[in-house]
Parts: structure tokens; sequence; C-alpha cells
């Protein structure tokens, strides 16, 4: 099963060739059947591959340890994914993902992003420039201040500390651990949020960061049922993939046109799959209908 032509692969180019074109079209597919709200959310998912490639990657951290990165762009409310982009080089641009896709609302709106990905100085201010706002989680070795690292080593349980740049916010807070966040959208006071426990003062930037990111959800449902099996070759485990945020998405946007429906995830993939043997089934039927005689060999008689 091939989705590009070898032969016309020329020296140097993308390691992704042998895919390109169907990511082409799902990525054209996801960004006109559907336009999603301002709150989009920025993260960083895995095409499990325990094989041997040079895009391979390996997360010790992570459910999936092995796989194929990929950088995937959501609707904050819904999960629906808007636009991916597998590594396949050190480099990493975010600007090239995100503004191709969401430029005809960045000229109409002001729009903010949810990300929990690493988040630096440089994509904050050219977002902010162009009116989004952004509020994510940034790791300790990515521009964090010398001072505000050693701050958040003497912090106790429910303590927090801040930073400010013009209009860019660094705020740490510790719960089990040191929670660091970077924001153009909050400031830096806090709000009683209920535990278990009773109640505890949590910044207003965490708070409302923990409520819109949805990219969870995204990828909790394509672990439901999901279509990717082993397989040799890379490329068919990347298409599989695919299909399977299609069908995500596909359910996402049915239920966008049917607000009252009650369709579940289980009942619409059983219902997608009866559609793709239907073909099959009215084919054989059309077969029989026609009155194909067979010819049967003649018994012989001992």
């Amino acid at each position: 099963l091939h989705f590009n032509d070898n032969e016309l692969q020329p020296q140097s180019t993308s390691r992704l060739f042998k895919i390109q074109p169907l990511l082409n079209f799902f990525v054209q597919k996801f960004q006109t059947v559907y336009k999603p709200n301002q709150q989009l959310s920025l993260d960083e998912s895995a095409i499990p591959w325990r094989g041997r490639l040079r895009m391979g990657t390996y997360n010790p951290g992570k459910l999936t340890k092995y796989g194929l990165l990929v950088c995937v762009v959501t609707e904050s409310t819904s999960g629906y994914i808007g636009n991916f982009e597998i590594y396949s080089v050190k480099e990493r641009n975010y600007k090239k993902l995100f503004f191709p896709f969401w430029n005809p609302i960045l000229i109409k709106n002001t729009m903010s992003i949810r990300t929990i990905i690493i988040t630096v100085w440089q994509m904050q201010e050219h977002l902010f420039s162009r009116k989004v706002c952004v509020c994510g989680r940034i790791r300790v070795n990515r521009d964090l201040p010398p001072d505000l690292k050693e701050e958040c080593k003497s912090l106790k349980c429910g303590e927090t500390t801040f930073r400010r740049k013009g209009d860019i916010l660094l705020q740490s807070w510790r719960d089990t651990c040191v929670v660091n966040m970077i924001s153009t959208i909050h400031i830096s006071s806090t709000v009683d949020v209920q535990r278990r426990h009773g109640h505890v003062k949590m910044p207003v930037c965490i708070s409302e960061y923990n409520i819109v990111t949805c990219f969870d959800r995204a990828d909790q449902y394509l672990a439901y049922y999901s279509l990717p099996r082993k397989t040799v070759k890379w490329t068919k485990k990347v298409a599989l993939w695919l299909i399977n945020c299609a069908i995500f998405n596909s359910i996402l946007v049915s239920k966008n046109l049917n607000p009252h429906s009650k369709l579940k995830y289980k009942a619409f993939l059983l219902n997608v799959a009866k559609a793709w043997a239907t073909d099959h089934t009215v084919a054989a039927d059309s077969l029989s209908t026609t009155g194909a005689t067979y010819s049967h060999p003649t018994r012989a008689s001992f």
C-alpha cells in the first residue's frame, strides 16, 4: 500500500514524502469542514511506533513512550482537531503550524490559546502583537528567570510567586509540585477552588487553564476503539491514525449540527462501520439479483 510515487521522490526531501499527499488531504478537510471558536489549544501527541525510524522519539514519562511526535491544534471547548504537524526535523516551527490555518480568525477577532507545549518568549510576543492572548505551562529550562527559579525552590504548598515583563506574566505555584505558567491574559491574583479536603487558593491562570484545556479529551477518544494496528510499515500506522482523527472530528461536527443528539461515540463508530460495509454488501446483492449462473462440475459416478 503506497500513498505516493517513490520514483518521483527527489534526492533531498522531507522524510514524510511517502505519506505527504494523505497528510495534505486530511489537513485541508479539517480546516474547511468546521470553523472553531476563539479558544484554541496547542499540545503534543504521539503516534505509537517502535520500529527503526529517524523521526521516532522516546519519552519515558508518557504512556506512549515510542512513536512519532505530533503537534496538534485543537478547539479548547470540544477537542476538535483543526491542524497538526508530524515532527520530521529537530526544529519545531510553531508559527508555520498556527498562522496558515488560524489567519482568517486572527484578522477578525482577538483569540486566546491554551497551550501546554514548550512556550518561549519569542512566540508569546509574536502572538500578542497579533492580538492573540496565550496561557500555558512553561518548563523550568525555557526562559524562566534565574531569580524565579531559585524562589520556586523555597515555595511551600499553596504559595505563589510571579514576575512580569510588559504584558507577559510568569507565575509559579506549588501544589504537589511546582507549576510554572506563562500568560498574556491574566493578572497575578488568586481564587478559591473547592478541593476534596477544603478550599485551596489557586492562581486564576491555572484555574481557567484547567477548565478549557480539552486536547486530553481528543487523546482520550482517540484511545477508545483505536484503529491503528501492528504493521510493518510506519506509513500505514500514520494513515490509520489520521482516519481515527477524522472519525473523531466527524462526531463533533455531527453534534454541532444536531445539538440535541444523544448519539454516543461507540454507536457512531458502529454506524460508520456499517456504512463502509454497505458498499460491498450492495455490490454483492446486486450481483446475486442479476441471475448469474455458475457451472458446477458433474458428480462422478463410481
